[in-house]
């Protein structure tokens, strides 16, 4: 079996292990090329699985490794909101976004707006109880 671990280089100066940098070249949503503060322009050799879609213009948060650098995290845009927040409480799932959330396969979503509403958007749309289907609203439309 392959060692694939990557042993860190060693250094006494945070600001030589981990700077932040700009996305120069961006493919797929990964950064393929950031430039350092001193302008100068290093490819990038991985990404964390946390690390959100990158753009060319994003500021990043880079790693140095004896592997190469690793972007580790973007950086928000001033007055950026904080992204989406998944926390979990008694149990529950709770997914927080502000302008909404909307899960997507294929021609089937559901989307929850800020706004209250629920939209359930398929080709064909099944609903299986073993008791009571209750539909409550000021008015209930069937076709």
């Amino acid at each position: 079996m392959t060692n694939t671990v990557v042993r860190f280089r060693e250094s006494r100066d945070v600001a030589d292990i981990c700077s932040v940098a700009k996305v120069v070249e961006a493919e797929q949503g990964q950064a393929l090329s950031v430039m350092l503060a001193d302008g100068q322009v290093l490819d990038v050799h991985g990404h964390l699985s946390e690390v959100s879609v990158l753009n060319a213009g994003d500021r990043v948060l880079i790693q140095r490794t004896a592997a190469g650098l690793v972007v580790t995290g973007r950086l928000r845009a001033p007055g950026e909101p904080a992204g989406s927040l998944v926390k979990e409480r008694n149990g529950r799932l709770i997914l927080d976004a502000a302008a909404g959330i909307c899960l997507q396969a294929g021609d089937a979503c559901i989307e929850l707006t800020p706004d209250g509403r629920i939209q359930v958007d398929g080709r064909e749309i099944y609903s299986i109880a073993s008791g009571r289907v209750r539909l409550q609203g000021t008015t209930v439309e069937i076709n």
